[in-house]
């Protein structure tokens, strides 16, 4: 797994779970990663939702103050 961090930015690619609304494209900030790699993520609709390291798709979105 990548450097993710909580504070991170991420947009869903994909989700498995069957009761979410979320939809690819969807932005939220990981706000946990826990022992097994899953991201805990707060996202910008307001929808907590966790995602799982080989069911879940995402990328991780470059720091708009990085530079």
């Amino acid at each position: 797994m990548t450097d993710l961090q909580p504070g991170n930015r991420v947009e869903l690619i994909y989700c498995s779970s069957p009761t979410t609304r979320l939809r690819a494209g969807d932005r939220g900030t990981v706000t946990l990663i826990d022992d097994t790699d899953t991201l805990h993520v707060y996202w910008d609709d307001g929808s907590l939702c966790n995602l799982v390291p080989g069911e879940d798709e995402w990328k991780v979105l470059p720091d708009p103050l990085a530079r």
